[in-house]
């Protein structure tokens, strides 16, 4: 524990910003916990479909990605500054597969005429989540609430 210098205390921890709370949640359950359950849903009804499509790649990353944002978040939630840095690269890298996925769907004619429009509106709606998440994660207040003495 550290102290204080001029008194001898221990410094105070510091009080967890509104933004923090408000980013690590929405991280943890819009790019965690409901990516992992649909992701789960749909390897269920695939392994009934053909197990053999199931694969330990397919597992990793539509499951392994939102838990490890889910993990990340908790401990950004809890003020640890290497779970805020992890949080930004896995919530840029979950952000910029979805883009990469609704761009490659659209561009290929793969979607219908209907539902084309969402999917460049996904791709807009990452781009802008990667650059809140960026900016709040990245600014000096918030940066110094992780590097604060506990």
């Amino acid at each position: 524990m550290k102290y204080s210098e001029e008194s001898g205390e221990p410094y105070p921890r510091p009080e967890r910003p509104t933004g923090v709370s408000i980013l690590t949640i929405l991280n943890g359950v819009s790019a965690g916990i409901m990516p992992a359950i649909g992701a789960i849903t749909q390897i269920a009804n695939a392994a009934e479909r053909s197990p053999e499509d199931v694969t330990l790649a397919t597992l990793c990353l539509s499951i392994g990605l939102p838990v490890a944002i889910v993990t990340a978040a908790i401990g950004a939630f809890l003020g640890s500054d290497r779970s805020r840095i992890a949080l930004i690269v896995l919530v840029t890298l979950f952000f910029s597969l979805r883009a990469f996925q609704n761009t490659s769907l659209a561009l290929a004619g793969a979607l219908p005429e209907d539902q084309q429009i969402m999917a460049y509106g996904r791709v807009l709606w990452s781009a802008l989540w990667i650059g809140i998440n960026a900016w709040y994660f990245l600014r000096p207040s918030t940066i110094a609430f992780y590097r604060r003495p506990l």
